[in-house]
């Protein structure tokens, strides 16, 4: 045998023994990830472009991400730190990586790639986003690149487009922005906000008959141990010689006798009833959070051009749903027609657990509604809260979860005549979401705000 001949041979026989090796590795590896597999993402029909180049774009739990990696090419730095604890992004970097063809070089995963859960955490400019691991690296939401550079949205196409600094190439015929630039209210709900205190918007545009009504309905409010009959009376709530509270459903399709126990749908939460206890909607720290993040709201809807109604203002209220229901009628007229566009309840969860969810409606209600039917009713209303807390995903700190389901008896669903929306941001018992509750509800305002505005001109066009 030949010296060539034997060199030949020992090559391919390592060449053998490496794949071998590897063979083995990437077995334990599956075997191991497949008890942190979060689930499946899909190719998505919405597109995504940087600087005029079109990224993959994936759904995953009701959400459209892009694979945070292929941003270098766009001037921006993807590394992790020394610990590979985090993954940190951050803009305004000095070029692309020289010699590469963006085109050719963006990375596009197989059809529907395995999904993990990350033992990591993705900052953009120190901001924490939620984020996926995935083999090709890491999915960031669609709409944390707002963080790197500007945003258009392309309505006619459905295309979200994105500068970022001076790097790749400018679409020739950019979008035109269809959402105003915001600035933040001059009395920021990031500070503690009083009972009477409201943050101003600042530039706010002139409302025409067309604008859009928002019905904000800040969760909760004050104790019922705090509230006197007469209180709770003017409140709407009612006393059914048991006790106050209030009935769950109008009876079949009406939209103002309550049901008193017969001719609704019966249908309740478990253990629960047609009547609502007033004490079980008793909260301490909440109320405060839900009407900071309110007012924040209310104040970057006006800047769009929104109208807004609030069904309290101070936490030392605590209407009736019911009674807060009213609000998406002129001048709390229920014998009208609901002129309302959108009642959106804000809360805040606890009981364990971290992060920002919507709460899923599931249908049938037979309460008249703008929409006609219980199905349209329920797309809308979930539709609502999915865009929303995919805003406050992408621009605050908090974690968003799958939607809450096997609650669709909540009042608010079974009374309200307009689409509905029903959030739980953050969980206000888990210290660190209680950090960022507290000092971030302008930001979580804002999030809010423009999650609303997306549905209008996405879903309501």
């Amino acid at each position: 045998m030949s010296k060539q001949t034997r060199n030949i041979l020992i090559a391919v026989v390592g060449v053998f023994l490496a794949a071998a090796v590897i063979s083995i590795i990437m077995s334990v590896s599956s075997e191991k990830d497949a008890h942190n597999i979060a689930g499946q993402a899909a190719k998505s029909e919405t597109a995504i472009t940087v600087n005029g180049v079109e990224l993959p774009a994936y759904e995953f739990k009701d959400d459209t991400y892009t694979l945070a990696d292929n941003l270098i090419y766009f001037g921006i730095s993807v590394e992790p730190d020394e610990d590979g604890k985090v993954l940190n992004i951050t803009a305004n970097q000095d070029g692309i990586p020289e010699g590469m063809s963006i085109e050719e070089s963006i990375i596009r995963m197989q059809d529907d790639p395995d999904v993990y859960f990350p033992d990591y955490v993705t900052c953009i400019n120190g901001e924490q986003i939620s984020s996926w691991a995935v083999d090709g690296g890491t999915l960031i939401p669609r709409a944390a690149l707002s963080k790197l550079g500007t945003e258009v949205y392309d309505e006619s196409s459905g295309t979200y487009s994105y500068m970022f600094g001076d790097y790749g190439k400018a679409p020739e015929n950019p979008p035109v922005p269809t959402a105003p630039e915001l600035t933040s209210p001059e009395a920021s709900a990031d500070t503690a906000v009083s009972s009477t205190q409201q943050p101003a918007a600042t530039a706010v545009p002139a409302v025409t008959k067309e604008a859009k009504i928002i019905v904000l309905d800040p969760g909760h409010g004050k104790s019922s141990g705090e509230m006197s009959a007469e209180e709770k009376a003017e409140y709407g709530w009612v006393n059914n010689g048991d006790g106050w509270g209030e009935w769950r459903h109008f009876k079949y399709g009406t939209s103002s006798p309550d049901c008193e126990g017969d001719g609704c749908s019966h249908r309740v939460t478990p253990n629960g009833a047609c009547w609502y206890p007033i004490g079980n909607g008793d909260r301490d720290t909440e109320p405060a959070i839900n009407l900071n993040n309110c007012l924040a709201a209310k104040a970057y809807l006006e800047q769009m051009g929104y109208i807004v109604r609030l069904t309290r203002t101070t936490n030392d209220e605590n209407p009736s749903i019911t009674r807060r229901l009213t609000y998406c009628y002129p001048n709390n007229d229920t014998s009208q027609q609901p002129d309302a566009d959108i009642f959106l309840c804000v809360h805040s969860n606890a009981g364990g657990g971290s992060g920002s969810a919507y709460i899923e409606l599931e249908g049938p209600y037979d309460q008249p509604t703008t929409l006609g039917s219980s199905e349209a009713y329920t797309d809308a209303g979930n539709t609502l809260g999915r865009y929303i807390n995919e805003e406050i995903g992408a621009n605050t700190a908090l974690g968003t979860n799958s939607p809450i389901g096997g609650e669709p008896e909540l009042i608010a669903f079974c009374k309200c005549p307009v689409i509905c929306g029903y959030m739980e941001i953050g969980f206000f018992d888990d210290p660190s979401d209680l950090e960022i509750l507290n000092s971030s509800s302008d930001a979580i305002g804002r999030s809010i705000a423009v999650g609303v505005d997306r549905f209008v001109r996405e879903y309501m066009g």
